[in-house]
């Protein structure tokens, strides 16, 4: 007989209704930072079940390029992304959130982009915070997840 492993029966349910709780009651909206945020598979669950659309932004390092990069990934975008601040805030602003509910953007282990290269960072968080603007107006709540160690990023937290 073969040991049951727990890790196969998929993700935590509490995890999974602590992010829906979050999603359904709260309607995050901005930039947002949880240090501790669950795994891809929570997060894969929980949007699913509220309705939202996930978008996972995960750097393979932490460097402009490297995020560059991972956003363009993430969004599909075009062949011709220049892979610069402008050419990233102008393809953003070509992406419209797909689902009525609300859209969540994961940007895995930011905290590390944020240590390594601070001025890049606060850059990318303008570009990023500009582009929230712009789905504000389209009347969809899109939030920006930040996640990585416990440093504090001076963003709100997702959790609260």
């Amino acid at each position: 007989m073969t040991a049951h492993d727990p890790a196969e029966d998929g993700p935590d349910p509490q995890e999974v209704r602590t992010v829906i709780d979050i999603l359904r009651k709260q309607s995050p909206d901005g930039l947002r930072q949880w240090p501790d945020a669950p795994s891809s598979d929570v997060w894969r669950s929980a949007t699913r079940r509220a309705g939202w659309q996930l978008i996972r932004i995960k750097p393979k390092e932490p460097t402009k390029r490297a995020f560059l990069n991972a956003c363009a990934k993430a969004f599909d975008f075009p062949s011709y992304f220049g892979g610069n601040w402008d050419a990233l805030a102008d393809c953003l602003s070509d992406v419209a959130p797909e689902s009525e509910n609300g859209t969540v953007i994961v940007w895995r282990d930011a905290a590390s982009y944020a240590e390594a290269d601070p001025a890049g960072f606060d850059v990318a968080l303008q570009v990023m915070s500009e582009a929230l603007s712009d789905w504000e107006r389209l009347g969809k709540p899109v939030v920006v997840v930040l996640t990585g160690d416990d440093r504090d990023l001076g963003l709100p937290e997702f959790s609260q």
